[in-house]
């Protein structure tokens, strides 16, 4: 789960009391008073901050772009329009050390396209979906997310009938089936 979380970690990092910023139990917080372990944990958080930082900015100028991208084809009927531009394939081409970032924004917009941006990044390829419940395939890439034995969910419709999500375990070769209806 480290390479998942660490991303995550670096974000909320982001400030002059970088480690305390992570600490959600406030027993485990440390006070300017208690100077060797303040500075310490703090200077721990900015190198972590330092190895990170330019990934962070990157994304989130990616994602700026992706999202101008899809201001100016607002109008279009054409879902592919959501999913390609200049923002979107470099999203892509950062690939899987920023799936973290990715969840933590798709967590913020589950109604928006990061779906398909994880379907070719985990995947490679689209998910091929045309209609879907967008909410309920966050439920299926949070499932993946959380749970670092599944492969990557891949979407499989049966004629008429409603979606279904298949993760493979990846330890066990079992697999998970979510249906998408619901």
């Amino acid at each position: 789960m480290g390479t998942k979380i660490l991303p995550l970690v670096v974000a909320k990092l982001r400030s002059d009391d970088a480690y305390n910023q992570v600490q959600t139990n406030d027993e485990t917080k440390v006070t300017p008073d208690q100077i060797e372990h303040f500075w310490v944990l703090n200077w721990q958080a900015k190198l972590i901050i330092k190895l990170y930082h330019s990934q962070l900015k990157e994304f989130d100028q990616h994602v700026a772009r992706w999202e101008n991208d899809m201001t100016a084809s607002k109008f279009s009927s054409n879902s592919d329009s959501k999913v390609s531009g200049p923002g979107y394939e470099s999203l892509k081409t950062m690939g899987q050390p920023t799936v973290p970032l990715i969840m933590a924004r798709y967590s913020q917009n589950q109604d928006g396209w990061w779906y398909e941006l994880l379907s070719e990044i985990v995947n490679g390829c689209r998910s091929g979906l045309r209609i879907t419940r967008k909410r309920n395939l966050y439920q299926v890439w949070m499932k993946w997310f959380q749970d670092p034995d599944l492969g990557g969910p891949k979407i499989e419709t049966y004629g008429d009938g409603p979606s279904v999500a298949i993760m493979q375990n990846i330890l066990t070769g079992d697999e998970v089936t979510i249906s998408l209806a619901t």
